[in-house]
């Protein structure tokens, strides 16, 4: 899933190598797929834990797994760097068609 992110909020946020940003894959099933590991490694990708702060923006690509039955309904994100919302906010969800 290729990205920009603004970030907005008020902290700086690292995009790789911790949960700034909780994302997910849904199927029609509502199965959920999280990203693999180690984002930085994927080209065009911010370092890890390179800090982005606030005001600023990047381009992020999340990969994931899932098996070639799934059908992707939407991809979910949640973000993270308020620690008194975390588990009580409703993910942002977006709509996707993938192409197999």
């Amino acid at each position: 899933m290729k990205t920009h992110i603004v970030n907005n909020a008020k902290l700086s946020m690292d995009l790789t190598c911790s949960l700034p940003i909780n994302t997910r894959l849904v199927d029609d099933q509502s199965r959920q797929f999280n990203s693999i590991e180690d984002l930085y490694k994927i080209k065009g990708n911010p370092e890890c834990n390179k800090q982005l702060q606030p005001g600023f923006e990047a381009d992020m690509t999340w990969i994931y797994e899932v098996p070639t039955s799934a059908t992707i309904v939407t991809w979910g994100f949640e973000e993270l760097t308020d620690p008194s919302t975390i588990g009580t906010n409703q993910p942002t969800t977006v709509p996707v068609q993938l192409s197999k």
